[in-house]
């Protein structure tokens, strides 16, 4: 006779959310059969069907044997969403995203320590009273990124992940939890997010967004990075949650689209759609974008945008497939700095081949070897 486990109502309805997946669709696997049971605790579920779950909702089992749910509140101090609103109610894949982030850059601040790295120069390099702009032109020059330089797709994106990189901060972009293309992130979810931890940074990127989106998720990232700033958090006022975004927004329009670059086209051009599509294609922003920088700007009237934004209907190319394992993929998910520290002490005590599987996220020691060999020049 199969061993039945008693699962707490409250705790089996927690498991069942951070599945994701609604109880009618769980219902229809041979594994959660009798999941309506469950909730009416008509019957309980098998020792290997607890596991199961336990599996799917990416809990610890014992977990599912406690008498409350564990508290699972995501507690990040800068968090960019939709329409930057807080999250009550976060994924289960948002939460793995946020706890492998927090563990790689745990991780990475001991290697800094035992490497004798300096910090981060631009992390609380200004603060929110100065003007954001500004800010934007020093940081573009210490960064050495110039407006215009590369065309739209991903060029921009992995060149500005680089220029981001090259002064110390980790940057992740990826589309899903670790390497599983069966845990996709949901962009209507979230943009991107940014951990700040003992003077380093991780700024993490949502890729199934488009990448003008990715950029200028870059780009606002990055001005929390430089200000220090938590963003929207539980435990900040709406109005000064509100005011950080918008600084970072400032910061991150004049950093991809600076106003002197942008007069300098308009001036060229002999219509405003041809303007803001030269503009979107020069600096990888989407017309939307640029026609809202034009208005904040006094170039275009705030009555003719929503028109000039339909001519330029033109959104910049979509994200690339996300490709499953492959290592091209692979790299950016996990970052080239954070890579190569990794590659740097593997093996040693500081990190054993196994802690390196988790903090790469892949089950395959091949993949592992592969990662840590020189990339190999496209053709």
């Amino acid at each position: 006779m199969s061993v039945r486990v008693p699962i707490k109502p409250n705790v089996l309805e927690w498991a069942i959310r951070k599945t994701g997946a609604p109880v009618e669709e769980l219902a229809q696997s041979s594994d959660f059969k009798n999941i309506i049971e469950w909730l009416t605790e008509d019957k309980a579920p098998t020792v290997r069907q607890a596991e199961k779950l336990a599996a799917k909702a990416g809990i610890p089992y014992p977990f599912l044997l406690l008498n409350e749910p564990v508290q699972d509140e995501i507690l990040l101090p800068d968090f960019r969403t939709r329409g930057n609103i807080s999250i009550t109610n976060p994924s289960p894949e948002l939460e793995q995203v946020i706890n492998d982030c927090t563990a790689r850059l745990d991780w990475y601040v001991e290697f800094a320590r035992d490497e004798d790295l300096l910090p981060v120069a631009l992390i609380e390099s200004a603060h929110i009273s100065q003007s954001p702009e500004q800010t934007a032109i020093e940081v573009r020059d210490a960064l050495g990124w110039v407006p215009g330089r590369y065309s739209l797709g991903e060029t921009a994106v992995s060149k500005l992940s680089a220029a981001i990189e090259n002064t110390g901060i980790l940057v992740m972009r990826s589309a899903m939890v670790k390497n599983n293309t069966k845990r996709p992130l949901d962009q209507g979810e979230f943009s991107g997010f940014t951990l700040i931890n003992n003077g380093f940074a991780l700024i993490f990127v949502n890729a199934k967004d488009t990448k003008s989106a990715q950029l200028f998720s870059l780009a606002h990232e990055l001005g929390h990075v430089v200000t220090g700033q938590p963003g929207i958090s539980a435990e900040h006022s709406p109005k000064s949650e509100l005011e950080v975004e918008r600084w970072c927004n400032k910061f991150a329009a004049e950093f991809l689209i600076p106003a002197t670059y942008f007069g300098e086209i308009w001036s060229e051009e002999h219509s405003p759609t041809d303007a803001v599509s030269r503009i979107a294609q020069r600096v990888g922003a989407s017309p939307e974008a640029v026609v809202w920088r034009g208005v904040e700007l006094g170039f275009i009237p705030s009555g003719n945008a929503q028109s000039l934004i339909k001519e330029c209907s033109y959104d910049g190319p979509r994200k690339t497939p996300d490709g499953g394992n492959g290592l091209n993929n692979i790299r950016p998910r996990i970052g080239q700095r954070f890579l190569a520290a990794v590659s740097s002490v593997i093996g040693t005590d500081l990190l054993s081949i196994t802690d390196a599987m988790y903090y790469l996220g892949t089950k395959n020691r091949e993949t592992v070897r592969d990662l840590m060999s020189p990339r190999e020049k496209s053709a």
